[in-house]
């Protein structure tokens, strides 16, 4: 379906053919692509209601749907599983949203049956879904078996040791972690090669190697300035808090007039020094960044680190409603515990004080 034809030849396609569903849903994944998911929803939407027997429309849009509104994504899944229950991504897409919804056997189910339907394949892909699968189940030996699976078939991808990379990172195994990357690094020609420095250099900032952590931070920018922000983040993490306001500051200013840039930075300032406990210093960055607002998925993380702060400062009125703001943004974030946890010290500490 994704082809070289733009957003604009499209709608002059669809002018002369408005009744062409695969028209509407090329230009839905173009709108997707270009991060524009309300009118990817829109033409997907279309799509479906001129071609309602199509599974794959269902899906896009299920994915679409899939991170503000779960509910409504598990509404596709089930319809194009309803058109077409061979398909293993079907399965693997809504055992993800079956996850966000906390309905965690259902997800399993889903992943068990994706995995029925690819157990005869020997297809290089087949190998990576499952692998990436029993990753979901926790079932990490299986998972690292078919990486190894996986590059019987070809060892010469770089997606391989990237994604098994991963997998040792969260498992804590960063010297093979390391190992995998430097593979992927040699190998690669084709992929944002910046992306794997950052996540090398991660690695090594885990392994207290901050020399080479910042060498692999500084690759990355070479390639990619952007990616100083990492590097910011790499002093972040490993203490280095001058040399990270430094360079948060300095990004700050360059993207003054790029809002989801300069909102994050000022997320990102007041997470720093909320880590060095200025929380009304933190506060006045996370208020500006609350003000800004941002494009994507940020808001909850906003609202979320300052009702962290408040609580640090003995503010629990302010923070209770600041883990309401967050619940209400998005009732299933996935890091309702910590509101939970600290809604309720807020509250027993209002109520000692009353």
């Amino acid at each position: 379906m994704f082809n070289a034809r733009t957003i604009e030849d499209l709608t002059a396609a669809i002018e002369l053919e408005p009744d062409n569903a695969e028209l509407y849903a090329e230009r839905g994944e173009k709108y997707m692509f270009s991060n524009q998911p309300d009118n990817a929803i829109s033409d997907f939407t279309k799509a479906i209601e001129l071609d309602p027997n199509n599974a794959n429309s269902y899906n896009i849009r299920a994915i679409l749907y899939s991170h503000r509104q779960p509910e409504k994504a598990l509404e596709d899944y089930n319809k194009a599983i309803e058109i077409d229950p061979t398909q293993a991504y079907l399965y693997r897409n809504r055992a993800g949203t079956y996850q966000q919804l906390k309905q965690h056997d259902k997800a399993k189910e889903d992943y068990c049956k994706a995995l029925e339907l690819m157990c005869d394949s020997n297809e290089f892909s087949d190998y990576m879904n499952r692998a990436e699968i029993y990753t979901q189940l926790k079932q990490y030996d299986n998972a690292l078996l078919e990486y190894e699976k996986a590059l019987e078939c070809n060892m010469n991808n770089s997606w391989v040791y990237t994604n098994r990379a991963n997998l040792y990172t969260q498992l804590n195994q960063h010297e093979k972690a390391v190992e995998d990357y430097n593979k992927a690094i040699e190998i690669d020609s084709t992929q944002e090669k910046e992306n794997l420095y950052v996540q090398r250099a991660q690695c090594y900032n885990s392994m207290k190697q901050y020399d080479k952590a910042e060498a692999d931070f500084e690759k990355a920018i070479e390639l990619n300035p952007e990616y100083e922000e990492s590097l910011a983040y790499g002093y972040l993490t490993s203490g280095q808090y001058e040399k990270s306001t430094e360079i948060y500051n300095k990004f700050a200013e360059l993207n003054e007039n790029n809002n989801d840039k300069f909102a994050r930075m000022q997320f990102n300032l007041g997470w720093l020094y909320a880590k060095l406990g200025e929380y009304d210093k933190a506060i006045g960055y996370y208020d500006k960044s609350i003000e800004l607002k941002l494009s994507d998925c940020w808001d909850e993380w906003f609202y979320l680190w300052r009702a962290k702060c408040y609580q640090a400062l003995e503010q629990f009125d302010k923070a209770i409603k600041d883990c309401d703001k967050v619940m209400e943004i998005n009732p299933n974030y996935k890091y309702a515990k910590d509101i939970y946890d600290i809604r309720k010290y807020s509250y027993d500490q209002l109520m000692k004080i009353k």
